[in-house]
């Protein structure tokens, strides 16, 4: 029944109820605002048992995102700046400061309402990467990291892989770390526009639809790379599997399984979902902002 489910999600790959494999850690923590944080460490070992790569796994759970009032919404951010600025720190060696590079790469189609998270998260990012070079006094007087940001479009736009784009940039920029932004695909409706997940490993676009590609990783780019995500669809099989489990059927058929595994599926989105795609866009371009960007004080 497992089959069933596509999900980018490493928190939807273990079941609440299942005891832990070995070489996966799991802590929870309650947070303000009725928020929660789990965060999941898969070892080397385990990488086949949850599907996901060895790395930290951290995901928040909100309500849906685009409900959020000032207060929620702000401590959110800063939340999750906070994070970006440690992973940072932990993967790069290098504390946050002017001397520290980063580019943010927006994955996806900004044409396509679900998958526009990425492109619109770089428009509303400060980029200062110019000011070093051609104001070099007024960016020391900024306080801010060098930024850079760019969205690559998808393989269906340029024809070329993404990451050979990325790659690209990362040898013209020479980053000290790469924050990779991108919608997700969740295997349950309930986490549309309300989980936000963080990884430090990477990611691949497009491999929560079925459509996996080149990684964006340390390993294909030679940079660190933060992942930072929210599911914006589900698709058509996993909503009937859902929605079956949660009926309490048990006994999947051969017939049904390969039904709901033909590779055939569609993807829904969230009738709401031009409003979340703008408020986690503008959710995440605050947290980089915030992590990275210019310091009013």
């Amino acid at each position: 029944m497992d089959n069933c489910f596509r999900t980018d999600l490493a928190a939807e790959l273990i079941k609440d109820d299942q005891k832990l494999p070995e070489g996966i850690n799991r802590v929870e923590e309650n947070l303000p605002y009725g928020f929660s944080v789990e965060k999941i460490f898969v070892s080397s070992e385990a990488e086949e048992i949850i599907g996901k790569p060895q790395g930290n796994y951290l995901t928040v759970y909100t309500s849906d995102i685009t409900d959020l009032d000032e207060d929620p919404f702000e401590w959110l951010a800063v939340f999750l700046s906070k994070e970006l600025s440690v992973l940072s720190e932990k993967l790069t060696g290098r504390k946050i400061s002017k001397d520290l590079s980063v580019l943010v790469v927006g994955l996806g189609n900004v044409n396509m309402t679900p998958d526009a998270v990425g492109p619109m998260c770089t428009l509303e990012t400060e980029v200062t990467s110019h000011l070093k070079k051609t104001h070099p006094d007024l960016f020391d007087a900024l306080g801010c990291c060098s930024v850079s940001a760019f969205s690559p479009g998808s393989m269906g736009q340029t024809g070329i892989e993404t990451s050979e784009l990325v790659l690209g940039a990362v040898r013209s920029i020479l980053p000290d770390i790469v924050i990779a932004v991108d919608a997700l695909a969740a295997r349950s409706a309930d986490r549309l526009g309300s989980t936000v997940q963080i990884s430090d490993n990477g990611i691949h676009p497009g491999s929560g639809v079925g459509n996996r590609r080149k990684g964006i990783t340390k390993e294909n780019l030679d940079v660190p790379v933060i992942a930072l995500g929210i599911p914006t669809v589900v698709d058509s099989s996993s909503l009937i599997a859902e929605a079956l489990e949660n009926s309490g059927m048990e006994d999947w058929s051969e017939k049904l399984l390969k039904m709901l595994d033909n590779r055939k599926n569609y993807f829904v989105a969230p009738k709401e979902c031009d409003a979340l795609v703008k408020k986690a866009a503008l959710l995440f371009s605050t947290a980089v902002n915030l992590a990275f960007g210019i310091k009013n004080e």
